[in-house]
């Protein structure tokens, strides 16, 4: 299975797992010389934003490293070693609410609590939200429902497309919430 495949199925079973990728001879083609993957599902890079400060990254011992690994020209040559958000480059995004539901015959049937099961107070109808980057959670977006959609916003930000939508520059996501999903449009601004 594929890495971007596998990542998907990690974050539809919703574990914490990452996916190192590029080792797959067949994906070799698509790397970079010293370039591999590496996928972490929202919730996870999160917590590894979070515990920067006290990582291995802010220790003497990774400053020789990177002395070294740009000492060395094969490696200095291509790679930026010090994380900034300012070197990525995308394209804001907007993210419209088209509507949110209730399956009730599934609450009902599903759970034992079902009064308090009502369609989903997070987002509202038509609410937008501009994306200028795919890293930062928008304010008032469930936490859940922005790990399910932002994969489709990364794509598109980064410069893909979906050929088969009337504009190849959007895509229709949904939260995986089973009892009160909510679908929403992402599309690139020019």
């Amino acid at each position: 299975m594929g890495a971007l495949l596998y990542g998907l199925y990690t974050i539809f079973l919703r574990l914490n797992n990452a996916v190192l990728g590029g080792w797959d001879p067949s994906a070799r083609k698509f790397f970079k010389t010293d370039e591999l993957s590496f996928t972490v599902p929202f919730g996870m890079f999160t917590e590894m934003i979070n515990r920067f400060d006290g990582s291995f990254l802010k220790t003497k011992t990774w400053k020789i490293v990177q002395k070294k690994i740009t000492r060395s020209k094969k490696v200095g040559k291509h790679y930026n070693l010090t994380y900034s958000g300012d070197n990525m480059k995308f394209q804001a995004c907007k993210v419209t609410v088209i509507k949110r539901s209730l399956n009730k015959e599934l609450v009902d049937s599903s759970l034992k609590k079902t009064e308090t099961i009502s369609i989903c107070s997070s987002v509202k109808d038509n609410q937008e939200f501009i994306i200028s980057n795919p890293y930062v959670m928008p304010e008032k977006i469930c936490a859940s429902a922005w790990a399910d959609i932002r994969p489709y916003i990364i794509a598109i930000a980064s410069g893909g497309k979906f050929d088969f939508m009337e504009n190849k520059y959007s895509a229709i996501a949904t939260c995986t919430d089973p009892f009160r999903p909510v679908i929403f449009k992402i599309e690139r601004i020019d």
